[in-house]
């Protein structure tokens, strides 16, 4: 395995060498930094902050970005690789410090890549994390980003034990909704539309049944709008829902919740078409909570909008909606007309009690 050469400790140290000027002395002092501190975390986080040259900053930076089961590339007698509990902060680095983290990061992503081993593969997840980190301070121009991208891993490093342990594109939805440019989140959706592409047409499998692209794709989209909107282009996200509406036969699962929110997102004349298909697929196709469209508390409003927009235009879907508008309706009443036969009989008992 790659990972076994020491070609990744020695490329590093030439690296470190070469961008900071960096020579034998300044590894001694490093030694002896270490040794007169302690190889511990909080050492290297007060050195990053300090003022010290880069050449020093560089070597703590290269130990947190180095896997456990690799020996670190700096001197360093205690356990490293630990991102996911300590870490530094991309955005105050140097400019030459976040070319230096980019490329070792490179260098660490394609040495942990041809593993199939689960706790190899592991770190990936913080690679990435710093992998969007470093997206979101470096230029876009940057000579290293697009390569740096390249190794960012859409879906789950390690994929879940079963449906229940939630694998299945969760970077693709970290990537949407992080501070990096718009210019990678359009190439990560591109790669996703891709990937269910390659679905579709059976030219690849999902990893677990639980991954399927198309079905990952549907939830990651539609989840950030719980809070109300999304952290990307508008024009973006009604790509996203004109990618989904191509899989028109497919029973996705639009969530009640977001089908209001999404609506809007999805006004004017020149999205008219989109809505009409989103409307059509919500109702006669779509399998929230594994059942056929209802009008609930959700979703009478987004039933109300498209009914009223499209009564006279789609005979077929403005039945379908009349109907289930009236259900709704009387059912509303009904539970209206319990819940103030429930209060009376209340004040009634409390009335007795008097």
């Amino acid at each position: 395995m790659k990972t076994d050469s020491p070609d990744f400790e020695v490329r590093v140290s030439q690296l470190i060498a070469k961008m900071f000027h960096s020579n034998l002395e300044d590894s001694e002092t490093w030694k002896d930094w270490i040794d007169d501190r302690g190889a511990r975390w909080d050492v290297l986080e007060a050195l990053i902050e300090s003022g010290v040259r880069d050449a020093f900053k560089a070597r703590a930076i290269a130990i947190w970005l180095t896997p456990q089961y690799r020996p670190a590339p700096c001197y360093f007698s205690g356990g490293h690789g630990c991102l996911g509990i300590h870490g530094f902060d991309a955005a105050k680095i140097s400019p030459a410090l976040q070319a230096f983290a980019a490329e070792v990061l490179i260098m660490v992503v394609d040495r942990i890549l041809p593993s199939g081993d689960r706790e190899a593969r592991r770190p990936l997840d913080d690679t990435n994390r710093y992998i969007l980190k470093l997206l979101g301070v470096l230029p876009e121009d940057h000579e290293l980003t697009a390569r740096l991208f390249g190794r960012y891993q859409l879906n789950d490093p390690v994929e879940g034990y079963d449906m229940d342990d939630s694998s299945g594109y969760n970077p693709f939805y970290q990537l949407l909704n992080e501070e990096v440019p718009e210019c990678w989140k359009q190439a990560g959706d591109l790669l996703m539309q891709r990937r269910i592409l390659h679905e579709s047409e059976g030219w690849a499998k999902p990893r677990a049944e639980w991954e399927g692209a198309l079905a990952c794709y549907a939830h990651h989209i539609q989840l950030p709008l719980i809070n109300g909107k999304i952290k990307y282009a508008p024009d973006l996200f009604r790509s996203q829902i004109d990618c989904l509406m191509r899989f028109s036969d497919v029973k996705l699962r639009i969530n009640g919740w977001a089908m209001a929110k999404t609506w809007a997102y999805l006004a004017g004349d020149q999205h008219r078409e989109l809505r009409r298909r989103y409307a059509r697929h919500a109702v006669f196709i779509n399998n929230d909570n594994g059942g056929p469209f209802r009008c609930t508390g959700n979703t009478y409003d987004f039933a109300k909008a498209v009914l009223a927009e499209f009564r006279e235009t789609d005979a077929q879907l403005a039945e379908r909606l009349v109907r289930l508008i009236d259900e709704h309706e009387v059912e509303r009443q009904a539970q209206q007309a319990i819940e103030a036969a429930r209060v009376k009989k209340t004040k009634d008992i409390i009335d007795r009690m008097r």
